[in-house]
């Protein structure tokens, strides 16, 4: 498929004059949103995984079109080059089941129409073999999730929060797309930075969210996560909105 991705791409030029062009899968096996190929500015570096809560991450866990016309107020936007102006994100369907992402991004006005949507719908199936959805999507569209927090008593014995894992799994094998915020080291990631660590290292918070299942992602916040989640109060705000269930203890 991946050649079948890049000639998308490529046609989709024609349609969309985008600066920015990816396509991405949901990886097997470490469940990340994963680039497989791209159209860049000359010059440019892109990135390889894409950060869970932004667009692509949005559009991946509502399997739903987002079109953003003006990014740089956008609260799913993760701002990496100040010229760029739009995004359009949407998924692919092979059968009803999502098999990739196409994100493309760009700077100057860009004009929407159903017959372009249409356009973009013939080449992606021409190229691919794989559908978008019928409907264009709109700049106002609501693009969250109905947060649900579920908040657990902390257990001192329970230093492995086995009861927080627990409870967040249930929810997530229901489908629901469920964050576990907390310090699991059974289930950790280094390849991810922690809250402390991106504290301590000026980092963005977004960087922390990491998936360690299907429909469950982590945000792990290090050994002092009473401190953090106190004293980061914006970390709800990279949740809400963008998973169905948030599960945290009661520190």
């Amino acid at each position: 498929m991946l050649s079948s991705y890049s000639a998308c791409l490529a046609q989709l030029s024609a349609v969309v004059s985008f600066e920015y062009g990816q396509c991405l899968i949901e990886d097997a096996n470490t469940l990340d949103y994963r680039v497989v190929t791209a159209i860049l500015p000359e010059g440019k570096h892109g990135y390889e995984i894409a950060h869970r809560t932004g667009v692509i991450g949005q559009v991946f866990r509502t399997e739903k079109a987002i079109l953003v016309s003006e990014v740089q107020s956008h609260p799913l936007y993760d701002a990496f080059d100040r010229r760029i102006e739009w995004e359009l994100c949407f998924p692919l369907r092979l059968q009803g089941q999502v098999r990739a992402v196409i994100n493309l991004e760009g700077s100057g006005l860009l004009e929407m129409n159903d017959d372009k949507w249409r356009r973009i719908g013939a080449t992606v199936f021409e190229t691919t073999q794989t559908e978008i959805e019928h409907t264009l999507p709109q700049p106002n569209d609501s693009w969250r999730l109905r947060t649900k927090r579920v908040i657990l008593s902390s257990d001192p014995d329970d230093q492995e929060n086995h009861i927080l894992l627990t409870v967040a799994r249930a929810l997530a094998r229901t489908g629901e797309s469920t964050l576990l915020v907390g310090e699991c080291p059974a289930v950790s990631r280094r390849s991810h930075p922690t809250m402390d660590e991106a504290d301590e290292n000026g980092l963005a918070l977004s960087e922390c969210f990491v998936a360690i299942e299907k429909h469950l992602d982590m945000l792990a916040t290090g050994p002092k996560s009473r401190r953090l989640l106190s004293k980061r109060t914006n970390w709800w705000d990279y949740c809400w909105g963008r998973y169905s269930f948030v599960v945290t203890g009661n520190s």
